[in-house]
């Protein structure tokens, strides 16, 4: 990490997080003469760009009829024609800075899985609209290995990307260019954007800035996007499988579980990633979904050692597109958010629009994405729904009756939500033995965590703020840390 200037110097851009979004901006940006900031809180792609499953897709989820269901064929048309785009410039990016071999980004199809009537009616619908979109998309009934499905779709010209890779090369051809500066583990404790100057505060002191970029997954601080979009956690594992050599491309199914595999290496082998069971956050069942994950991969795909497994928190949008342009709360402020499970493609999408943006370029999908819309009859029912499960999770957490935290029973690495010395309390017991305590209310907007035992995290049901064992920020929209609580265990 280079050392962090504060002070008088004022920035053109800064972009706070050091994702997937947080770099194809800076990448947008690198040509535009522009002196360009970036602030990440861990490090580059540690967050939820670190956990995806190396799937970059060109529709939503393989399934634009999800868009047609709520637009019209045109808005499902323009979508996926923003996620082609986002594709070719990942990949132009790559040959452009010689990335290609630590982005592993090629060109793969894509299967989309059946096994019920429903299912298979559900095939025909999205291979009807996907080839209005302009995809390349063939039916075929039967099974492929030993898959517990009938039917299928293969869909052309989908993509595989090691996200990490390439958010780390790309900054670091960026730096050596000096088209940008990065500061690694500098929390944005608070924005200011009252006067004509953008003011960050942090750690170290003031940052001042024209333009600011929440590349972060979810507005930090407080934002009325976070109203309209909904956490969920979604779960991976990595695992050996003699499937994993003879894949020639990512698999998903349209069961309720929602299982997908894409294929992989791990030292130098064969290895698949396979995800699926998602839950809501603050579920008590992340344990259980990683081990159904496990169980399924060993019946259907023979996988034997599984190397490691992980949860990540994606937003769901209200009316089902992702808001990407300028904040309600400030006119020189940008943000990106409610992605689904399509942070590759719509992170990409979102540097581009609002490079576009800053540089006043006119942009196809500026409109389509507008960060400061409310489309009350796309996704009305949805947003009443979601904020009535906050509020029911928030005064339900409250009022709800918590036990006494077995502190000499609890499980080393663990954390658990109770009551110590009558106090409620987040009570974390690390590797070591020793115990933990602080604060379990999300100094966001209030809400109670819940543990992640997959993640290792403090997750907040409400907005989706994530926390580290130990209460350390992790993930907006929080910008600060859980507090600390001392406790009494005689």
């Amino acid at each position: 990490m280079s050392q962090v200037q504060t002070g008088e110097h004022i920035w053109d851009v800064v972009i706070i997080g050091g994702g997937i979004t947080g770099l194809s901006a800076a990448a947008a940006l690198a040509d535009s003469g522009l002196e360009i900031l970036l602030l990440e809180q861990d490090i580059l792609a540690n967050g939820t760009t670190g956990g995806n499953s190396s799937q970059m897709m060109s529709l939503v989820d393989l399934d634009p009829k999800r868009a047609f269901d709520k637009y019209e064929l045109d808005t499902a048309q323009l979508m996926t024609k923003s996620l082609v785009e986002a594709q070719k410039f990942v990949e132009s990016t790559c040959l452009k800075y010689d990335i290609t071999h630590k982005a592993e980004f090629k060109y793969l199809p894509a299967y989309l899985f059946a096994n019920t009537e429903d299912q298979a009616q559900h095939l025909l619908d999205v291979m009807d609209i996907g080839t209005q979109c302009g995809l390349d998309i063939s039916h075929h009934q039967g099974k492929m290995h030993k898959l517990p499905y009938t039917s299928y779709l293969r869909i052309e010209n989908q993509a595989h990307l090691n996200a990490s890779g390439y958010v780390k090369a790309l900054a670091d051809k960026l730096k050596g260019l000096n088209k940008l500066t990065t500061y690694e583990h500098t929390l944005v404790n608070r924005i200011d954007e009252s006067n004509d100057l953008c003011i960050l505060e942090t750690e170290y002191g003031k940052i001042f800035a024209n333009k600011i970029i929440e590349a972060t997954h979810t507005p930090v601080s407080f934002n009325p996007a976070q109203t309209e979009i909904f956490p969920h956690v979604s779960y991976c594992i990595l695992a050996d499988s003699p499937l994993a050599a003879k894949l020639d491309g990512i698999m998903l199914d349209t069961d309720e579980n929602y299982m997908y595999m894409t294929p992989t290496k791990y030292e130098g082998k064969d290895a698949l990633i396979v995800g699926g069971y998602d839950t809501k956050v603050g579920g008590e069942t992340e344990v259980d979904s990683i081990e159904m994950l496990t169980q399924w991969a060993m019946k259907y795909t023979g996988a034997t050692k599984v190397h490691s497994s992980w949860a990540n928190i994606y937003f769901e949008s209200a009316d089902g597109l992702p808001f990407i342009g300028r904040s309600a709360l400030g006119s020189e402020t940008y943000i990106a958010c409610g992605y689904g499970g399509d942070g590759l493609s719509f992170g990409t999408v979102a540097g581009l629009l609002i490079a576009d943006l800053i540089q006043d370029r006119e942009n196809p999908y500026a409109e389509m994405y507008n960060s400061r819309r409310l489309n009350i009859f796309a996704g009305g029912l949805n947003i009443l729904k979601g904020n009535i499960e906050a509020v029911r999770t928030l005064i339900g957490d409250r009022i709800a009756g918590l036990k006494e935290v077995d502190v000499a029973n609890l499980p080393i690495n663990t954390g658990k939500v109770g009551l110590i010395g009558g106090k409620k309390i987040a009570a974390y017991k690390d590797e070591r033995g020793i115990l933990h305590t602080m604060s379990p209310v999300c100094p966001h907007m209030g809400g109670i965590v819940h543990w992640n035992d997959a993640a290792k995290t403090w997750d907040c049901p409400i907005h989706g703020a994530r926390f580290c064992p130990k209460g350390e920020m992790k993930a907006a929209p929080a910008m600060s840390s859980l507090e600390r609580k001392s406790v009494s265990l005689l």
